[in-house]
């Protein structure tokens, strides 16, 4: 949702699954069969351009898994590790995109790890759940040790998620979250949990995408990216700062 909302405010984007269980395949509507991806790519079997796929909107393509066995697992996360794979595939898609987005699995593993090192930012969903507000301290440490180590990785910040206004717990962690955390690390954009999420993911679209006019909840995402963009570096050509005059 958020890589299709950037490309909607002009943004070249690549959407990368770097998720083992393919999360972002899966959720696709049409069935992709075996279709190549990113572990073809590491493996150079084939090369950006032969695997990353169109979409409806021009400017967003998404780079899928590919065919990965549960057993290499470990395999493909020492692909990752090494000093070609993900600079190559950062350095390849320079000319054709803005921004890349890569989706990680859930965790601070091995993967997510691989793919910190190798980026310029990170954006945090927390869930607005109590275990979940304890992730995002261990998200904090991980980004500060990099840091350290000589990581150029930037904390774009936190996105709470699955926000239940009606449900006085999930409000409270809501609060402790926007409360122990510096207002830089905080975006305002909240996703809520919500069926329309839901329906979305099994008609595998974006919400943006889910009918001719989109549900008022599509905005949420468009509302997100214009957050990130400042905190990226994005920036869209012919943009206005300040008031636009209403009469011409």
């Amino acid at each position: 949702n958020l890589a299709h909302s950037l490309a909607l405010r002009g943004h070249r984007v690549l959407l990368v699954d770097a998720d083992p269980q393919g999360s972002i395949g899966l959720s696709l509507a049409r069935k992709l069969g075996h279709t190549r991806g990113l572990t073809h790519y590491l493996a150079r079997e084939s090369s950006l351009a032969d695997v990353a796929l169109k979409t409806r909107e021009p400017r967003l393509q998404i780079l899928l898994l590919g065919q990965l066995s549960p057993l290499d697992i470990d395999r493909f996360t020492a692909s990752l590790s090494m000093h070609t794979g993900l600079p190559r595939l950062l350095a390849d898609g320079q000319s054709s995109f803005d921004v890349v987005v890569f989706d990680t699995p859930s965790g601070l593993g091995g993967i997510t790890r691989q793919v910190l090192q190798r980026s310029t930012h990170v954006v945090c969903p927390v869930q607005a759940e109590p275990i979940a507000y304890r992730t995002a301290c261990q998200m904090m440490e991980v980004v500060a040790q990099l840091r350290e180590r000589g990581y150029g990785l930037e904390f774009a910040g936190f996105v709470i998620t699955m926000l239940q206004v009606r449900n006085e717990l999930s409000v409270a962690v809501a609060q402790e979250v926007w409360s122990q955390f510096p207002e830089e690390f905080l975006l305002e954009a909240t996703i809520p949990r919500d069926a329309v999420f839901l329906n979305a993911g099994t008609a595998g679209v974006p919400v943006a995408l889910l009918a001719k006019n989109p549900p008022p909840l599509a905005g949420t995402f468009d509302k997100l990216a214009l957050e990130l963009e400042p905190r990226l570096g994005l920036t869209q050509e012919g943009s206005h700062e300040g008031p636009i005059a209403l009469l011409v």
